[in-house]
């Protein structure tokens, strides 16, 4: 009898297959180390080793498929923080995809998160360097004076010339490609691009861009202005004279 018993007993104890297939596992999120109470900044740079995102103060996000900023990026949306340890990202792109969670967690202090299935992204304020960071800035030479923007526009103004069938200058967008090279799209849609090629040194810096009118080099930004002292008037005042009113 008590055999009996006992086996009604298992066999009333087994959950059928509907049962065992509905329990998963729980999804466990580690936050090793990190104060509810101080949440960590997500707002700047994330990247891994094949991708980059920038998440912005006002709400949004760009995500580009390798380190290159300057490049094309293949995503943009919205992003949301949920607590402490989660923020989401939604995309603008149509037909609409689920947005997706990012779950962070510290590793050696560094900020980690889960933005691709590929790989893990780390934080930083500032943008990881790339190939296009020598260009920004302002260029000039016989062939003209260049502003390359970090927005990705360029303002190109031409050498005087009296022929008036010289282009005088243009504007547009630029881009540096994979290529090695500096890809314009002119704001006037029946223009050529006025840049034409670039040269590099030795140490394989960009060191002289080509225009139509010839070649320009960096200009260098003009040295910091000195403090100023609360008595400019004593600075005036020869060493002797002071000596010799004390």
């Amino acid at each position: 009898m008590s055999t009996f018993l006992l086996t009604l007993l298992l066999l009333t104890s087994i959950p059928d297959d509907d049962t065992v297939n509905e329990a998963r596992a729980p999804v466990v999120v580690t936050t090793l180390q990190m104060d509810p109470e101080k949440p960590r900044d997500i707002v700047g740079w994330w990247h891994g080793k094949n991708g980059l995102v920038e998440v912005t103060d006002d709400g949004r996000y760009r995500r580009w498929k390798d380190l290159d900023r300057f490049s094309r990026p293949v995503e943009v949306g919205r992003w949301h923080r949920e607590n402490h340890a989660v923020f989401w990202l939604e995309s603008y792109s149509l037909p609409k995809t689920p947005r997706q969670r990012a779950a962070l967690w510290l590793e050696d202090d560094a900020l980690m998160a889960d933005l691709d299935r590929r790989e893990t992204y780390r934080f930083q304020k500032t943008a990881p360097s790339c190939p296009a960071d020598g260009l920004v800035g302002r260029w000039a030479g016989t062939g003209g004076t260049l502003e390359l923007r970090g927005d990705l526009t360029y303002h190109w103004i031409a050498p005087a010339s009296n022929r008036p069938a010289d282009l005088g200058g243009q504007r547009g967008r630029w881009r540096f490609g994979l290529d090695d090279r500096l890809h314009l799209e002119p704001l006037v849609a029946n223009q050529s691009p006025a840049l034409v090629s670039i040269r590099r040194n030795d140490l394989e810096q960009v060191v002289e861009i080509q225009s139509i009118a010839g070649p320009m080099s960096p200009v260098k930004p003009p040295p910091a202005a000195k403090p100023t002292t609360a008595n400019p008037e004593a600075d005036s005042i020869e060493p002797d004279k002071q000596s010799a009113g004390t």
